[in-house]
């Protein structure tokens, strides 16, 4: 089934199946990200992720294989969100200058590294 023609919302064990994530680590990114993934539910309880659920999940997928922390990809969907709905208030400028320091701290310390590394 293509997500881009998704008509119904998925089932957690759909997300899981197609992310191959165990159900428990999605639960930990819904838990650990909050505002990013607010999900429906059913009159049960049951979570129901819509096809940008399924994106942003995936997203979070592909940035912790590339070795990003939790915490940094909160910061990330954060600042993306301030971003895209306009909303620069003071906070939402000391969090981009806070990310803005992390990213170039985290290149500084990868140039330093290689560097290290070719010299030796």
């Amino acid at each position: 089934m293509d997500l881009m023609t998704l008509e119904n919302d998925l089932t957690m064990q759909q997300v899981s199946d197609r992310l191959r994530l165990p159900k428990s680590t999605i639960r930990y990114w819904e838990q650990k990200l909050g505002k990013c993934i607010k999900l429906k539910r059913t009159g049960s309880g049951q979570r129901r992720y819509t096809t940008t659920h399924f994106y942003i999940l995936e997203r979070v997928k592909v940035l912790k294989y590339q070795g990003k922390k939790i915490v940094e990809i909160k910061r990330f969907f954060d600042q993306e969100r301030l971003t895209s709905t306009g909303l620069f208030t003071e906070e939402s400028v000391e969090l981009l200058a806070r990310r803005i320091a992390d990213l170039v701290r985290d290149e500084v310390s990868h140039f330093h590294t290689a560097y290290e590394n070719h010299t030796q």
